[in-house]
């Protein structure tokens, strides 16, 4: 299975689909295909910066450890777009991983709500239709439980850079694959800068642009090649929502 990314961007029968009459010579066995498709699909996590992964299926428990959130003096809470509205306050809206594809279970208090007990607001935010508070059971941490998809969808261009990267690993070797150029990246932020540079003296920094499935992903994913994956917090900006996802029984 891989690491970085949720699943692997191709299955074996795409990946020998993919080879057409470039046969790899000796045959590699099913378990060392499925252990590139895992590899590649890691690699390509980087090479998007962190910003595709794939189709990501989480099962969380949302619970708040706090009654905070940003207001506007007023007593109304600060949402989404910068809108003042008590209709939006945090305890009213859980805040999914965005970008948002799909829900597929939400139970409070051990009861399954269909889905026009609730709704999705500006892309990835989860309310009740009738803009009530959620209010599980706070003795109870498995009480709220949601079962939902986000990222994004696994299309033509993912699934062929996949299976040809899966191909170099398996005529290079996992290492000398590894080698492939991954860009230069930065990112900028509260005044701090992080950037990482390829060592000039590397004769591989350009390989990337040999292979056409590879330099499509590039292109449609982290073109400049400046993106890498980053996260930032401040008090100022906590809602308050947790969503744990271990060590809570179903």
């Amino acid at each position: 299975m891989p690491h970085l990314a949720c699943t692997a961007f191709a299955t074996i029968d795409e990946f020998n689909a993919f080879l057409c009459e470039c046969a790899l010579t000796p045959t590699p066995t099913n378990d060392e295909i499925t252990s590139a498709l895992s590899e590649a699909s890691d690699r390509l996590v980087t090479l998007s910066g962190g910003l595709f992964r794939g189709p990501c299926q989480e099962t969380v428990y949302p619970w708040r450890n706090c009654n905070c959130g940003v207001t506007d003096g007023l007593g109304d809470y600060i949402f989404g777009n910068g809108r003042s509205d008590t209709i939006f306050s945090p305890e009213r809206a859980i805040p999914l991983v965005a970008p948002l594809i799909s829900i597929t279970e939400v139970k409070v208090n051990g009861v399954n709500l269909t889905s026009d007990d609730y709704q999705v607001v500006e892309g990835h935010y989860l309310m009740r239709s009738d803009f009530t508070p959620w209010t599980p059971n706070s003795s109870d941490l498995s009480a709220l439980r949601i079962i939902y998809t986000h990222g994004y969808r696994i299309e033509t261009t993912e699934r062929a850079a996949c299976c040809e990267m899966a191909k170099l690993i398996l005529d290079l070797g996992f290492n000398e694959a590894a080698r492939i150029l991954q860009g230069v990246s930065f990112a900028t932020g509260g005044g701090v800068t992080v950037q990482r540079q390829p060592d000039s003296t590397d004769t591989d920094v350009q390989r990337v642009g040999d292979y056409p499935a590879l330099n499509a992903f590039v292109a449609k994913w982290n073109p400049e090649g400046k993106r890498i994956s980053s996260y930032a917090w401040s008090p100022e900006l906590d809602d308050g929502w947790r969503l744990m996802s271990v060590g809570i029984p179903a």
